[in-house]
């Protein structure tokens, strides 16, 4: 099952994507969120689509936009994508 929701909360536009799928595991989540953390927005041409998609969101839209995953084992995983609506 997938799940997407749309909505605005104060300047950003916030979209949701959740599934129930297998999850992703703690070390591949940690290694994940640290490459989204610390990604250039200035080298966009490495690196999988999603560490790609939040380089370029953040370059267009600021650093407290981007992308940002959570998951757990066995339950699914939701990744949420932040962007200022007002550019």
């Amino acid at each position: 099952r997938v799940d997407i929701s749309i909505h605005t909360e104060d300047k950003f536009l916030i979209i949701k994507i959740s599934d129930n799928g297998t999850g992703i595991s703690h070390d591949k989540l940690a290694e994940l969120q640290n490459e989204l953390s610390s990604a250039d927005p200035a080298n966009l041409s490495e690196g999988i689509g999603i560490l790609n998609t939040n380089a370029r969101i953040k370059l267009v839209y600021g650093d407290e936009c981007g992308v940002h995953i959570d998951s757990h084992e066995n339950e699914g995983t939701t990744i949420i994508v932040i962007m200022n609506k007002s550019k």
